[in-house]
């Protein structure tokens, strides 16, 4: 039986190894049913048709009494000391609150002490100055004073005299000459010597007049050299009152104006550190504690005199540049939310970077009931259009700065139309050209 077995172990190897050889191919898997695509949502469409548009906007407010002054330091610093608390009244002139000037009060002592030594200095110096200066005028008075007086004592009168004398005395010896040749020519001999005697006396008076002369006009010379010597003399005077004058540093009396300026602007930076009440009234609002850091300018308090009451907002300089006076708004008051309430715009502060009051005020409808501190959601009308042509914000396309948008036709057909706008809120844009009432336009 093991032989039996052993045989029918390779027969049944061979039938295998045969059927392997002669087997049919193995057929392919089969092939998986593909997803159904996601259908891919359609363009909104919208229709254009006419309406009322309003564009608006909107920001919280607060009562608060109409003569109310908002109140803000003019300079940075650190909170020493607050005097009031919310609520309690004040009198105008009354110092609210204190910012720490520890350093600006040095500075002050510092710059006093410095003023106070330049003005001593400079009136010391003055002092001095005018006693020079005085003394300087005084010589120049009295070398003045000399030259007129010589000037005065200083005569050609005597010369002149003796010079005329001279000439007299030239003429009569001249004449007594003539009158000895007309005698010795007549023959009288008599009348020629008593002429010769004259001539002598004469000639004699013309030698006393020429030294008298001559002593005059040396006199007269030694005058005039006295003058120019006074004349020298008050000039050196002049030139040293001059000198005087000149003396006086300029930089002493710079320095006294030099020192004023400084300290009167510490001083006035020290008033800046207070915060001072302009009116009498209650204190509205005050947003202060002792340590707080302060910037200039920033409205830290209000003060307002009990009153008629209107609604007050911060706006951002965004808002700021829309809003207008007169503008109509809306205001729904937190006492009655459900409730509107008409106003309108009634100041507006101006952009400007010393301004304090940066505040819109809203001035309500009379019969209005409102009272202090109650708070207000208002939306300011900025523009309103009745019956506009007017499409979704989602209908207008932009591209490099062209608005249009795509009309598609009664037919199916899609084409693309410009258009001009014109007002324009969050849900609603005017049409003013380019797409008619009724017209079918695909949004994006």
């Amino acid at each position: 039986m093991p032989g039996v077995n052993t045989r029918t172990a390779a027969a049944t190897a061979a039938l295998m190894l045969t059927l392997s050889a002669c087997a049919l191919p193995v057929a392919a898997p089969p092939t998986p049913t593909p997803a159904p695509e996601v259908p891919q949502p359609s363009a909104p469409t919208f229709r254009a048709q006419r309406g009322l548009i309003i564009r608006g906007a909107q920001f919280n407010a607060r009562a608060q009494p109409k003569e109310a002054q908002p109140l803000a330091f003019d300079i940075d610093g650190k909170v020493r000391k607050v005097n009031v608390r919310a609520t309690e009244s004040v009198k105008a002139g009354q110092v609210l609150a204190e910012l720490d000037l520890t350093d600006v009060r040095t500075q002050i002592q510092q710059e006093t002490i410095k003023y106070n030594t330049a003005r001593t200095v400079l009136s010391e110096t003055m002092q001095a100055y005018t006693r020079t200066v005085r003394l300087a005028e005084l010589d120049l008075e009295q070398a003045q004073l000399r030259l007129a007086s010589a000037e005065t004592r200083a005569t050609h009168a005597n010369v002149d005299l003796l010079a005329a004398d001279l000439a007299r005395n030239g003429k009569l010896i001249e004449d007594i000459k003539t009158s000895i040749a007309n005698a010795r020519a007549a023959g009288n001999q008599a009348g020629a010597d008593n002429a010769q005697k004259l001539l002598t006396a004469a000639e004699v008076e013309r030698e006393r007049l020429t030294a008298s002369y001559q002593s005059a006009l040396a006199e007269v010379r030694g005058k005039e050299i006295d003058l120019g010597l006074l004349r020298n003399e008050v000039e050196r005077a002049r030139i040293n009152l001059s000198a005087k004058i000149a003396a006086l540093d300029p930089a002493l009396i710079q320095a006294v104006e030099t020192s004023r300026v400084a300290l009167e602007a510490l001083k006035a930076k020290e008033l800046r550190g207070s915060l001072i009440s302009p009116i009498d009234g209650d204190v509205t609002a005050l947003s202060l504690a002792v340590g707080d850091n302060v910037k200039a300018l920033d409205i830290v308090a209000v003060v307002a005199r009990p009153g008629d009451l209107e609604i007050v907002a911060a706006l951002s300089d965004a808002q700021l540049q829309e809003v207008a006076l007169g503008l109509p708004v809306i205001a729904y008051l937190s006492t009655e939310p459900n409730k509107a309430v008409d106003g309108v715009v009634t100041r507006v502060p101006t952009l400007s970077v010393t301004s304090k009051d940066k505040l819109v005020r809203i001035g309500l409808a009379a019969n209005a009931r409102i009272e202090a501190g109650v708070v207000a959601r208002c939306e300011v009308i900025l523009g309103r259009r009745e019956n506009a042509i007017w499409l979704p914000p989602q209908a207008i396309r932009n591209f490099r700065g062209r608005k249009y948008v795509v009309v598609i036709d009664p037919g199916g057909a899609q084409r693309r139309a410009d258009v001009i706008i014109g007002l324009e809120s969050a849900e609603r844009v005017e049409i003013i050209d380019g797409v008619k009432e009724g017209e079918l336009v695909q949004g994006e």
